[in-house]
C-alpha cells in the first residue's frame, strides 16, 4: 500500500513549536522545524517514508538525534510516540485530521 501524502500536514509543520522537545537537544526554534517521519517495519530509508499522518514536528536537533537512531532504542520510540501523539491532536484540532 502506498503510504499517504499531505501537502498540507507536511506545510503545517512550518514555524512551530518541536513536540519532541528532547532534554539537552532541542533548540526550540520554530524556524527549523520540519515535519519528520516515523519509521515503521517496512519504511525504512530516506525514499520510503512512513504516512505523513505518522509524523512529528521536530526542529533540525531532535530530527538529527531521532534519525541518528543511536543511544537507547526505548528512549527514541518513546519520545516519536508522545511527539506524534501531540502533533496528531493538534491536526484534529485544527481540522487537518479528522476522525470519525
Amino acid at each position: 500500500m502506498k503510504p499517504l501524502k499531505s501537502t498540507k500536514l507536511r506545510q503545517s509543520a512550518r514555524t512551530r513549536d518541536c513536540t519532541m522537545r528532547i532534554p539537552s537537544v532541542c533548540n526550540f526554534n520554530s524556524e527549523t522545524v520540519v515535519l519528520c517521519h516515523v519509521s515503521t517495519k517496512g519504511s525504512k530509508g530516506m525514499s520510503q517514508k512512513n504516512d505523513d499522518s505518522f509524523a512529528f514536528f521536530g526542529c533540525s536537533n531532535c530530527h538529527q538525534w531521532f534519525d541518528q537512531r543511536t543511544g537507547d532504542p526505548l528512549e527514541r520510540a518513546e519520545a516519536a510516540l508522545a511527539a506524534v501523539s501531540e502533533t496528531q491532536s493538534i491536526w484534529i484540532n485544527e481540522g487537518l485530521l479528522i476522525t470519525k
